[in-house]
């Protein structure tokens, strides 16, 4: 599949599918942007905190919410 992707403009709040992987990717993406996103009900898996860790790590500001 090829694909030419161009500039646009992109939610700044996602609400996340139970699934892992999507959460995980979406994590990255928003890591990418230059303003805030927000993520909503973000699954529990190890492997989704363990992102969230690695992104802290690597300097990304997050806020965790309990809403």
């Amino acid at each position: 599949m090829n694909l030419t992707l161009k500039p646009g403009k992109l939610l700044s709040t996602i609400q996340i599918p139970g699934s892992k992987s999507y959460a995980n990717r979406l994590l990255i993406l928003a890591s990418l942007k230059k303003v805030p996103v927000t993520l909503a009900a973000l699954p529990q898996a190890s492997d989704v905190t363990q992102l969230v860790e690695a992104l802290s790590v690597l300097g990304l500001q997050m806020e965790k919410h309990q809403d």
